[in-house]
This record gives C-alpha cells, structure tokens and sequence, in this order.
C-alpha cells in the first residue's frame, strides 16, 4: 500500500511504478491503481531485468519498482548459486544447501549477497528508484564482547548477511511498527475478585529510520 500510495502522490498514474511480488507473496491483488507483475524463478528475475532496461522509454515508463519481498528474493538467488555451484564446480557430491556452496565459510552466502547487490545496481545504474520490502522480527542484538544476554530489537527477518547489503544499497533503512494505545477496565468476576482488561483504543502506524 505504501508503494501504491508513494508512486500514485509522485507521477498521479500508476504506469510508472512496478511492484514486483516474489514467490510465495502475492498479497496485492485487492489494491487498485497498482501496475504489479510476479516472478518465482531467478530466470524470470533475469528477464524481467533485461526488459526493464532495454524498453525502458520505448515499451513502458516505469520509474519505481518494488521488490515484495525479500525474504522471497534472496532463497530464489540461493538456489541459483547452488545450481550454479554443481555445474561449474562439479563436487563429488552434489551440493543442497547454500551453506555448503562453495567450500562452506559463508561463501555460498556471500555469492548470493553480491549477485542480489549486482542486480539491484543494475537497475539503479538504469535509473530505477528501488523499493524494497521485509518482513520484521524481533532479534536478540549482543554486541561483540559484551558480556550481558544483550537486548532485544525489531529489524528485519533476514539474515545479518543480507539485512547488511540491503542498507549498502538502499538511501534508506525504515521499520514499520504499529503504536497502539490502551485503557483498562475492571471486570466484576465474582466471588467479590476483580479481573482487570486491557484493550485498545487506538493504533498508529509509524515508520523509523534504522
């Protein structure tokens, strides 16, 4: 919605935004003035991107596109690092988990972290205004050497690998977070007890800089 709303204040035509949803994520189908597409596999990220450049101006005018969601993206490009891994490489034993590709270390990781950041490049050196999404999650945050159990924040559900390149690439980092208020009331329940409630009254939506 927040795309839909921040392409439709920017050019008043929804032609000129392209919200891409990925895998699983489909949950754009109630919006209207939204110009949306889908893509489950990385040769379709492939195609799209050489699309999107080479028409660009000719075909369509599309000037921001969302990427919904990243925690869709980055298992879609794993898996091409893993098959590409296996042909390339040949190991005796064929690879299945990114955290093997590549000798293990993170280095099947780390693969999928810069094939995602060229991607993106790509796009923005084109001259695309890129969007991404996540989905958020509380982490338990210890800093190196502290000796404390650390402290709980609200970031992404990523990896600290990808969460890490997407605030390389991005001109901005922000956390969602719904502030609601509330009020209590003393329920009667019997036997001269009184139980107390908590409901809201109100819910802010509110975005953070990272």
């Amino acid at each position: 919605t927040w795309f839909r709303d921040g392409n439709m204040e920017k050019y008043k035509d929804p032609s000129y935004g392209l919200l891409i949803s990925i895998g699983k994520e489909k949950g754009d189908k109630l919006l209207d003035n939204l110009n949306r597409t889908h893509v489950d596999t990385y040769k379709e990220f492939m195609e799209l991107k050489q699309w999107l450049i080479s028409a660009k101006g000719t075909e369509h005018h599309i000037e921001i596109i969302g990427l919904d969601t990243c925690d869709e993206l980055f298992p879609i490009f794993e898996a091409e690092v893993i098959r590409k891994y296996n042909v390339e490489e040949k190991p005796s034993k064929l690879c299945t988990s990114i955290k093997a590709a590549y000798g293990g270390y993170n280095r099947g990781v780390e693969e999928t972290a810069n094939m995602v950041k060229n991607y993106m490049a790509d796009l923005d050196k084109a001259g695309f205004t890129l969007w991404a999404i996540a989905h958020t999650k509380y982490k338990n945050i210890k800093q190196k050497g502290d000796m404390t159990d650390g402290y709980m924040q609200l970031t992404s559900n990523l990896p600290a690998n990808y969460e890490a390149i997407l605030g390389d690439i991005f001109d901005m980092t922000l956390t969602g977070i719904i502030d609601r208020e509330f009020d209590e009331e003393e329920i009667d329940i019997g036997n001269g007890k009184k139980n107390t409630k908590r409901y809201t009254t109100a819910a802010f939506r509110s975005l953070y800089f990272r």
